[in-house]
């Protein structure tokens, strides 16, 4: 079991899409859906509009993460193993990824999440 202040993970997540599409993207990993709110069998996964963000949507240079479109917020959820809640975000990141969007993880543990290059991206 893992503490939950320790593993808060943000996934800044960038692509020229509306905020509910990327919700029905990640969807698949519900289990239940409670007022925006997608719990996952690993962890809850908020999407959220980034205030910050600064147009274009496409491919942008990674340095700017902190503005891209959306970050997701990620929490585990009660008594769920550390290995299985990394593994779970891995699966996320990669699906993200293959489905077209730029992914930056930003969280203590971010050492062990993938990290991609643009030229990674599929299209």
């Amino acid at each position: 079991m893992i503490n939950n202040q320790n593993y808060y993970c943000k996934i800044f997540v960038n692509k020229d899409i509306d905020h509910r599409e990327l919700e029905i993207l990640i969807e698949e990993f519900k289990s239940k859906n409670e007022k925006g709110t997608n719990i996952a069998a690993w962890g809850e996964i908020d999407v959220i509009l980034n205030k910050a963000a600064k147009p274009p949507w496409g491919m942008v240079d990674d340095d700017n993460f902190l503005y891209w479109k959306f970050f997701l917020d990620l929490e585990p959820i009660e008594g769920i193993a550390r290995d299985e809640y990394v593994k779970g975000i891995i699966k996320l990141m990669h699906d993200l990824r293959n489905n077209g969007f730029q992914v930056i993880a930003a969280c203590d543990f971010e050492d062990e999440l993938p990290k991609f290059e643009d030229k990674d991206r599929r299209k």
